[in-house]
């Protein structure tokens, strides 16, 4: 079987709110888990993991918009010099006809959570806030959620997700798309399985 052709035309169901396309991003690869741009990354999260198959998806609103203002939760890493990152669940507001749609919750949706391992990422809480572009503040972004599955999904080890196989991603990413600044930006990174 040919799996990365297998979860390109099969969305898993946190994107069931939304059109979703495969895509290639120019300008992004991803090596292991995490999207390499040209950004700068913490040092040693890299991790090379080819075994991976890793499919990105466009997003866009059942209106037909294709740009989201991305709602999603702050918190500082301690881990990290107190670095802030962007916390799920993760929703997107349409920017042409306002819709507010669920995209990710680490608590129900990857691998680990799925199969109720728990999750290895922490949940935001309380008020959502608008992810903002570094360069140009408050934008609405073209939306891309990439996820990366492990190669062994197909080996019969799991018969419950037989047909769900698209649900069972361990990391998932979104970037997003600036038009002022014409810039591809991670904006949320999760480890889930």
């Amino acid at each position: 079987m040919d799996q990365a052709a297998y979860f390109r035309s099969h969305p898993p169901r946190c994107l069931s709110g939304f059109y979703a396309q495969t895509v290639q991003l120019p300008g992004a690869t991803f090596d292991g888990h995490l999207p390499q741009l040209d950004v700068e990354s913490p040092p040693g999260v890299t991790i090379d993991a080819s075994e991976h198959i890793n499919t990105v998806f466009s997003l866009a609103c059942k209106c037909g918009g294709d740009s989201h203002y991305v709602h999603g939760y702050r918190w500082r890493n301690p881990d990290f010099d107190n670095t802030v990152v962007f916390l799920s669940p993760l929703a997107l507001e349409c920017s042409n006809c306002g819709a507010k749609t669920a995209l990710l919750d680490t608590d129900i949706h990857g691998y680990d959570a799925e199969l109720d391992h728990g999750t290895a990422t922490a949940n935001g809480k309380g008020d959502s806030f608008v992810f903002e572009c570094g360069e140009c503040g408050r934008q609405s972004l073209k939306t891309y959620a990439r996820l990366e599955y492990p190669g062994d999904l197909f080996d019969g080890d799991l018969p419950e997700f037989q047909g769900r196989e698209q649900d069972l991603f361990t990391w998932f990413s979104l970037l997003g798309y600036c038009p002022k600044c014409s810039q591809l930006i991670p904006v949320a990174d999760f480890e889930c399985g």
